[in-house]
């Protein structure tokens, strides 16, 4: 093998023999064309003003940004990684007692039905959502929603699955209803952070593909409609037996309490 100095001499000549070929047929067209001696002297001042301008002008126009007290954040998300110091202070937290009032609500009405042999499950399932680039995001299933202290937890790593509502992988699947932060302010939401996830549901459109992965088994659900409801409608939650379906809700505007933004998907054939 030849030394790497070999390498680097050659690439030098080869430039020079560039240059020099550039230099002669400059040389001619200058001998040959009185045009073309008075454009270059122009062409020359003017690629020199502006190799000056590219030095110079970032520096001026940072020194203008600090006279305005303009502050350059440019294009570097907030959230860069997994982590943020007081992140949730950007998230809509509705409070335990929010679903307390919810759970007990839809019990009463009759519209919610504890699905017993999803009661029994505790695991981890996942889901995906193509368009939104949402890819095995884990859920908990049965989460405690009247417990603060557990969903908060829950949410700061996984999605959550409303606890007695229905799972795909029981006898005679209901309503499947899952839920998770959405995020406001200055919180750039990413579709790989949990916390921000479902801040893009609003981008899903009728026919977009949702699975649920459980168990070794994938699920396959379309979208079929969108809603914004007020917080204490009970319909989130409503389950029709013997009726499949999958419910993902979130805050709604992103990072407000206000309303709740509900998507609803059917089952298909895989």
């Amino acid at each position: 093998m030849l030394p790497a100095y070999v390498n680097t001499n050659s690439q030098k000549q080869n430039m020079w023999r560039v240059f020099s070929a550039f230099y002669q047929v400059l040389k001619k067209l200058l001998a040959s064309s009185s045009a073309a001696s008075m454009l270059l002297p122009l062409v020359l001042i003017f690629g020199g003003i502006g190799f000056i301008y590219l030095q110079v002008q970032p520096s001026i126009k940072e020194e203008v940004r600090t006279a305005l007290n303009l502050t350059n954040q440019g294009n570097v998300a907030l959230v860069s990684s997994d982590y943020i110091e007081n992140r949730l202070q950007y998230v809509s937290n509705p409070g335990f007692d929010y679903f307390k009032q919810l759970t007990e609500a839809a019990v009463q009405s009759g519209e919610f039905i504890i699905d017993q042999q999803s009661l029994a499950y505790n695991g981890t399932f996942y889901i995906s959502i193509p368009k939104l680039k949402i890819n095995r995001m884990p859920i908990q299933a049965n989460v405690d929603s009247t417990s603060s202290a557990i969903y908060n937890k829950v949410l700061d790593r996984n999605l959550a699955h409303f606890k007695g509502s229905s799972l795909p992988s029981v006898d005679n699947p209901g309503n499947i209803v899952i839920y998770g932060h959405s995020v406001g302010g200055s919180y750039q939401p990413r579709a790989s952070d949990v916390i921000s996830a479902f801040t893009f549901l609003p981008e899903l459109k009728v026919g977009d593909e949702i699975l649920i992965d459980m168990d070794g088994k994938q699920y396959k659900y379309v979208m079929r409609k969108s809603r914004v409801v007020m917080p204490q409608d009970t319909s989130i939650l409503a389950t029709t037996p013997g009726k499949e379906a999958l419910t993902l809700f979130t805050c709604y505007p992103p990072g407000s309490r206000d309303k709740r933004l509900v998507i609803s998907a059917v089952p298909v054939n895989i």
